[in-house]
């Protein structure tokens, strides 16, 4: 309920830490982005872009902010720009964040690989997840990363730029969701094992 924030804003400083850099409306706003993602159909979500264009407008009109431009609003459908526009919180790039207070940079330093892991590697880990950076920071240092991942799209191949990371797909052909979730733990372990071996590979080259 808007009505219950102070009308001097509030006494904290909010800091918001985003995992990615949409904004709040358009083909790469929380609707059309990530809408289909949580289940929305898509004929509806031309209403639901309305619904969060009126949103705004309504922040814009009662709190005197622009929440459809900054970088992080499209955020957890659209949380960022909401606790932007309402409580004036500071938008930051969560990874970003993430990486500072963790010393990951320092931490990975002459390392040889490095193991991440994501649901589904797809067009959408390119909006600033936390699996690009890492790749991103594979790069920049000499480290070989290696993606576990549920899937990987063949749109988000492009992302292993560098010939020696790489990606594997733990859910084997033709099994489904709720069977993948029921034995994730089995999947990761036989998907650790064909990383290992994948890096004995490249060793021997």
């Amino acid at each position: 309920d808007i009505t219950m924030v102070p009308e001097d804003g509030p006494q904290a400083r909010i800091i918001v830490a985003a995992d990615v850099n949409n904004v709040l409306l358009g083909d790469e706003g929380a609707v059309f982005t990530y809408g289909k993602q949580k289940g929305l159909k898509d004929e509806d979500a031309p209403f639901m872009e309305d619904a969060v264009h009126n949103l705004a407008e309504v922040i814009k009109s009662d709190f005197n902010r622009d929440v459809t431009t900054i970088k992080g609003g499209g955020a957890a459908g659209g949380i960022g720009a909401g606790l932007y526009g309402v409580l004036g919180a500071e938008l930051r790039d969560g990874t970003e964040l993430f990486f500072r207070l963790a010393k990951f940079i320092e931490k990975v330093k002459g390392s040889e690989a490095i193991i991440t892991g994501e649901g589904s590697f797809d067009s959408l880990t390119g909006y600033g997840k936390v699996v690009q950076r890492v790749l991103a920071a594979g790069r920049e240092e000499g480290i070989i990363v290696i993606v576990l991942a549920g899937k990987i799209t063949e749109s988000a191949e492009k992302q292993f730029s560098d010939a020696r990371s790489f990606g594997i797909s733990i859910t084997p052909p033709g099994m489904d969701f709720k069977k993948a979730k029921e034995c994730v733990g089995e999947l990761l372990q036989k998907g650790a094992v064909e990383a290992m071996q994948e890096l004995v590979r490249l060793a021997r080259r």
